[in-house]
């Protein structure tokens, strides 16, 4: 399931809380944004919203509702949605977590 870092949730809360015109109850979606020429590599989209589409998956990180889009369920299984720090703003990014020492690949 996907997991979202401490830092990367504040970034979103406060995101959602400052846009007007949504509730106090809004969320992140996370949806798919364009195609890329990389056929390993999905664009995705950030957007606030007051709830979720249908099909989506709907979860809670540190106080922050997010929903997935359906097609995006699988492709950001096991990853962590952290920030990277580029100077000028933060930037979002999706990190693949590690296999735990002691788990075995069939």
């Amino acid at each position: 399931m996907l997991k979202v870092t401490e830092q990367a949730a504040g970034l979103l809360r406060a995101t959602a809380q400052a846009t007007e015109g949504v509730t106090s109850e809004a969320g992140i979606r996370i949806r798919r944004d364009g195609t890329s020429r990389d056929p390993h590599t999905i664009r995705v989209g950030l957007d606030i919203c007051d709830g979720p589409e249908p099909g989506d998956m709907e979860l809670e990180e540190s106080g922050l509702r997010i929903f997935v889009e359906d097609g995006l369920k699988e492709p950001l299984d096991d990853r962590t949605l952290d920030i990277r720090n580029t100077g000028s703003k933060p930037e979002f990014v999706f990190l693949a977590r590690p296999i735990a020492a002691n788990s075995r690949l069939s």
